[in-house]
């Protein structure tokens, strides 16, 4: 927004870009694509390891910004149309693996798809519901899942009940196994799209 470029200083922004790019001892490149190691060394050699690095050991540090412990409603008002929108935060922390972050990904695809229909069923609207969910392991492992609904004011507690009553249904096993079926062939689409892109190897 206008009023946050007013604030921002370009001697400070300089600033944080040299202390970035100063060091590139622990950065980590990755090439994708039609080359042998013969071709792409003298590459690397001459654009690379031109590159400053001075070894420093950085620390991360952890600000201990977490969701509370047990569910919070909070409510929030802005603007005068007559519009809401729901937004649901969930977060567990532990260690993680990659067939975790496989399934948090299938996890979202699946809440999605079943809130489209029992929103649309339950309450006649076509919501267009969004879940984005991810996994972390800096500055410790913590998985999180961001739901969000728009809706009428008026529905924004019916609306959070099918969320939540669609959650549990789905941690009990409880939904049509056709959205498995839907999930395979979308998984199947994409990856056979993503193969016809370097993209794709880069993980």
């Amino acid at each position: 927004r206008l009023y946050v470029l007013e604030k921002l200083k370009l001697d400070d922004a300089m600033a944080i870009y040299k202390n970035r790019f100063s060091d590139f001892s622990d950065f980590t490149f990755l090439f994708v694509g039609a080359f042998t190691i013969e071709n792409i060394t003298p590459l690397v050699e001459t654009y690379l390891g031109s590159l400053p690095a001075l070894e420093k050991k950085e620390v991360v540090k952890n600000l201990n910004i977490a969701a509370p412990d047990t569910m919070t409603f909070v409510k929030l008002y802005n603007g005068k149309d007559d519009k809401a929108t729901l937004q649901m935060h969930f977060e567990k922390k532990g260690e993680l693996t990659f067939r975790d972050a496989y399934f948090s990904w299938l996890l979202g695809e699946l809440l999605n798809m079943v809130l489209v229909d029992r929103v649309r069923e339950e309450q006649s609207k076509s919501y267009a519901s969004s879940v984005y969910s991810e996994l972390k392991k800096i500055p410790e492992p913590i998985f999180k899942m961001d739901i969000t609904v728009p809706c009428a004011p008026d529905q924004i507690d019916a609306v959070a009940n099918i969320v939540i009553k669609a959650l549990n249904d789905i941690k009990n096993g409880n939904f049509n196994t056709d959205y498995i079926t839907k999930l395979k062939e979308t998984q199947r689409t994409n990856k056979e799209r993503e193969l016809q892109s370097n993209n794709s190897l880069l993980g």
